[in-house]
């Protein structure tokens, strides 16, 4: 048998208080290791509006996991993802070789910050750059005025 790394991503009911999320947490946790799987990094994304309605909901609590797990199973596991009634949605991703981990990753939480201070600065320029367009249109115009004369 050969374990192999899988992400997960789901959304929970975003109707739950923290102690009925932590119980379906719990839950999924253990669902891991009753398949002997081990989970190598853990993400709440927090709650964020769908694009649509699945189940009722417009809004949803958002969790990215990446794990390892047997092969064989990794199907029983997504049935038992499918019995809670309180996931709205969930998909499972074999991961290949060549794709890096999260966990390995520097927890680079601190840097984005800054990396979301500079497009909003990049933005700025965008819209300077869309005022020259309006002034490119006006020689234009002058040029229409020469050709009336």
């Amino acid at each position: 048998m050969t374990a192999r790394n899988y992400e997960l991503m789901f959304i929970l009911n975003p109707g739950l208080n923290e102690e009925e999320t932590e119980v379906v947490l719990q839950k999924i946790r253990g669902y891991l290791d009753e398949g002997n799987g081990e989970v190598l990094y853990f993400e709440s994304w927090g709650l964020r509006k769908m694009a649509y309605t699945i189940k009722n909901h417009r809004e949803g609590r958002y969790y990215l996991m990446q794990f390892t797990m047997e092969t064989l199973k990794v199907k029983e596991f997504e049935r038992n993802l499918l019995l809670l009634e309180d996931i709205v949605r969930e998909q499972i991703i074999r991961m290949d070789n060549k794709m890096p981990l999260l966990q390995s990753r520097s927890r680079p939480a601190q840097a984005q910050p800054e990396a979301k201070a500079e497009p909003k600065e990049a933005e700025v320029v965008v819209e300077d750059k869309q005022e020259e367009p309006a002034s490119t249109e006006a020689p234009p115009d002058e040029g229409g005025e020469e050709a009336e004369n």
